[in-house]
């Protein structure tokens, strides 16, 4: 039973990208170093504006939609993986689901589950 149901939401996230890229949405991979202060995500010549474009992540095999985003100065320190200061201009991205920080520092973007609770940035190694 529970493997039926795994197989349904499976199905179900395939037909939610499916229905985007009819919609008109572009599948790009990026990395830390493609996020640019100002809340931009440059993918080659092309630069969005996240406060600005409607945007989907996956994750964990679930497309999640931006919610926010904003400084990640006002909400963390440091980055939870390298300890480097946030620098300014950096970002922290919020979906429906989780929260994500790419690391201009360490160049890794590091993402949390969110839930009822502050996310728990602690803990990594």
């Amino acid at each position: 039973m529970q493997d039926e149901e795994k197989d349904e939401e499976k199905d179900e996230e395939k037909s939610k990208k499916e229905r985007l890229v009819a919609e008109g949405y572009e599948g790009v991979k990026f990395k830390a170093s493609n996020f640019k202060a100002g809340y931009k995500l440059q993918q080659g010549d092309v630069e969005y504006d996240l406060q600005a474009k409607d945007l989907h992540i996956e994750f964990d095999g679930d497309v999640r939609q931006l919610v926010a985003v904003f400084d990640a100065q006002g909400y963390l320190r440091e980055c939870p993986m390298c300890h480097m200061k946030c620098p300014e201009g950096s970002m922290v991205i919020l979906t429906d689901h989780h929260m994500l920080y790419p690391c201009w520092m360490c160049n890794k973007l590091i993402e949390r589950l969110t839930g009822d609770e502050d996310v728990d940035w602690s803990g990594l190694e």
